[in-house]
């Protein structure tokens, strides 16, 4: 659904996912995405070097796997921006980074 302002900016209106079907649904994703990345790391696990060597083959080999990575990251990257709201309440609901301090009694 596209909604006009009088500002002559549209936003898009999605619709509420629920919080298990996002898990599965972004659980999915990263599987694909990694997959993805197998498949593009072949090639790139294909290169033989040794550091002491060739530098050059290393350093080729190195980007490869970062161009796979960067490739990997950007759709996952896109699938969050797609779900902001959804997104944010997954990462909130994972808990974990809140560690209470521990207090001492003082005697």
């Amino acid at each position: 659904m596209i909604i006009n302002n009088n500002m002559g900016r549209t936003k898009r209106k999605t619709k509420k996912i629920n919080q298990n079907e996002f898990k599965k649904m972004i659980s999915d994703m990263e599987k694909l995405a990694w997959a993805e990345k197998v498949k593009c790391s072949a090639p790139c696990n294909k290169i033989k070097t040794n550091y002491a060597k060739d530098k050059k083959k290393h350093s080729l080999k190195r980007r490869c796997h970062q161009g796979c990575e960067k490739k990997r990251m950007k759709s996952v990257k896109a699938f969050h921006k797609k779900y902001p709201k959804e997104y944010k309440v997954f990462v909130k609901n994972l808990g974990g980074g809140r560690t209470k301090k521990r207090r001492t009694k003082k005697r």
